[in-house]
This record gives structure tokens, C-alpha cells and sequence, in this order.
């Protein structure tokens, strides 16, 4: 039986993996259809496991409104959320919107006092100045974005300093984006699951998401850009090892350790994915963090554990 923790380590370090595995597909692979195919494979495998372990394919028993707030769940934090987080990884690199997902918490935080009447304590503004210096201090960093290249371009290639800027500019809006989309999501999830339980839960958002993604790339006519020609054999295991580490086998390992240790310590534990990016974007990508993004990055994570062990 794997404990808690380490499966909470774990889910962390393979949504570290897949960070950079979805970097590398999303260059040869259109963003929407990239999210459609992961989260349909995702579905595929969810309702397998699902069949396996209790004999039903779908959560019929569930009430409709659950339901529906799971959906939205889906619609709000995989299919756009994650849209945005795809467009960061290509814009500014896993690294640095990895970082920008710390925000989650906070926003979390924010949204609860807001919305449901949670006290914010003098401690949790502690945890939540804690990420965001952390976050803005490497954000402001002045430096050439590698946005995760692989390989440095040639002086032809190589895209101009306002473009640059461009790209770094939009690259933290997608992350602050995806991080608020996450957000509101899992609002929308704690709600669905209060009947329904976490792995049929995560079952209707990843079918939900999926569609809206399918009738995304209908409407738009972006559904030919799934003709056969495109797939290579290299991207076909990028995209396949990627969308069964990430959003089943990340997904499943997360709901084990919630279910074998408390909430704070299984959150915790998996928001130590940025820390763990570093080393795998420094090996895969060749990204060469500074002292100051390392160092941003330690105070965000550390603000955003702060947060979560107080959940």
C-alpha cells in the first residue's frame, strides 16, 4: 500500500514530467486539439478503471445539479485552464508557468472570503505576500525567455526583443489565467464531490472538458488538424506517455493521497511541482534558471505550503 505522502511526492514529480512532455507536443501540435486528446485518453482510461473497480462506466445514481457542477468543473479548469496553461508552457516555458500556478491558493483564498464568508487570518496574508513576491520577484526578472527551447535558434529564428516581451507578457497572463480558471474549478469540484465521489468525480470533468473541447475544434474547423499526416510516431509517445501520467496516473495517485493523509500535507506535498521542474526543464529543455528564480521560487512554494497546511 503506497503511504500518502509518497504518492503525494509522486504526483508532483509526474506533473513536473508531463510539463515538459506537453511543452514538447504542443510545438508540432495545435493547443486545443493537444488538450482534446489528452483529456479524452484521460476519460478512456477513468472510465476503464472505473468498470474495473465498482462495475459502472458512469456515476448514474449521482444527483443532476452534482453532476452539472462537476461539468463546469471540467469546462472551467481543464479545457480552458489548461488551454492557458499550454499556451504558457510554449510562451514562457514550463519552469516559469509552473510558478504561476503557487497562485492557485491564494486565489483560492480570496475567492472563499469573498464568495463564502471564510476569514482570512493574519497569517494566511503571511502565506499569500509569501507567493506572490515570490512569484512577481521572478516574473520582473529581466532576461532572454527560453520559454523552454530545446535547443538555442539560429540568428534567422531567433524572434526579436519586442517579440520577446510579447510572448513573456502573454505567456504570465495564460499563467495567472490558468491559475484563476484552476481556481473556480476546484470550487465547482468540492462542491460536486460532496455526492459523488472523487474518481467518478474526476471521471464527468475530464468527459465534460473533453467535449466542449471536441465542439471547440468542430466549430473552428481545427478538427482537420487531426489528419493522420501529423502524428509522427515520436509525438504519438509524447502525447500518449504524457496524458497517462498526467491526468490519470497524476490524478489517481493524487486522490490516494488525500484519502491516506490529511488534505494539507497531500496539497503541500504536490505543490512542490515547480521546485521539481527546475531540474527536469534544466535536463530536457536546457533551461538555465538564475539564483533569483530559484530562490522566487522557494518563497512561492514555501507561501503556497504555508496556505495549504493551514486548509
Amino acid at each position: 500500500m503506497i503511504p500518502g505522502e509518497i504518492a503525494a511526492l509522486s504526483t508532483a514529480a509526474l506533473w513536473a514530467v508531463t510539463s515538459i512532455l506537453f511543452t514538447l507536443a504542443g510545438r508540432a501540435l495545435p493547443l486545443t486539439l493537444l488538450n482534446f486528446v489528452r483529456t479524452g485518453l484521460a476519460a478512456g482510461l477513468l472510465a476503464l478503471t472505473l468498470l474495473l473497480t465498482t462495475g459502472q462506466l458512469w456515476p448514474a445514481a449521482a444527483r443532476s445539479a452534482r453532476v452539472f457542477d462537476l461539468a463546469l468543473s471540467g469546462l472551467i479548469g481543464l479545457a480552458i485552464g489548461d488551454n492557458l496553461l499550454f499556451h504558457g508552457y510554449q510562451w514562457i516555458g514550463p519552469r516559469l508557468t509552473s510558478l504561476l500556478m503557487t497562485l492557485v491558493p491564494p486565489i483560492s483564498a480570496i475567492i472563499a472570503w469573498l464568495h463564502l464568508g471564510e476569514r482570512l487570518t493574519p497569517a494566511d496574508l503571511v502565506g499569500m505576500a509569501l507567493v506572490l513576491g515570490g512569484v512577481g520577484w521572478v516574473v520582473v526578472e529581466r532576461g532572454p525567455s527560453q520559454a523552454g527551447a530545446a535547443s538555442e535558434p539560429g540568428p534567422e529564428d531567433r524572434p526579436s526583443s519586442h517579440e520577446r516581451h510579447r510572448h513573456r507578457t502573454l505567456g504570465v497572463l495564460c499563467g495567472i489565467g490558468g491559475a484563476l480558471c484552476q481556481s473556480v474549478g476546484a470550487i465547482f469540484a468540492k462542491r460536486g464531490m460532496t455526492a459523488i465521489a472523487p474518481l467518478p468525480a474526476t471521471l464527468v470533468r475530464m468527459v465534460a472538458a473533453a467535449a466542449a473541447l471536441a465542439l471547440v475544434l468542430l466549430v473552428t474547423g481545427r478538427a482537420a488538424s487531426a489528419r493522420p499526416g501529423l502524428w509522427s510516431k515520436r509525438l504519438a509517445a509524447l502525447t500518449l506517455s504524457a496524458s497517462f501520467l498526467g491526468p490519470y496516473l497524476g490524478v489517481w495517485l493524487s486522490l490516494v493521497s488525500l484519502h491516506r493523509t490529511r488534505a494539507g500535507i497531500a496539497l503541500t506535498l504536490m505543490a512542490m511541482s515547480p521546485i521539481l521542474v527546475i531540474p527536469v526543464s534544466r535536463f530536457a529543455l536546457g533551461e538555465r534558471p538564475t539564483r533569483r528564480a530559484i530562490a522566487g521560487t522557494l518563497m512561492a512554494v514555501c507561501g503556497a505550503a504555508w496556505l495549504l497546511l493551514r486548509s
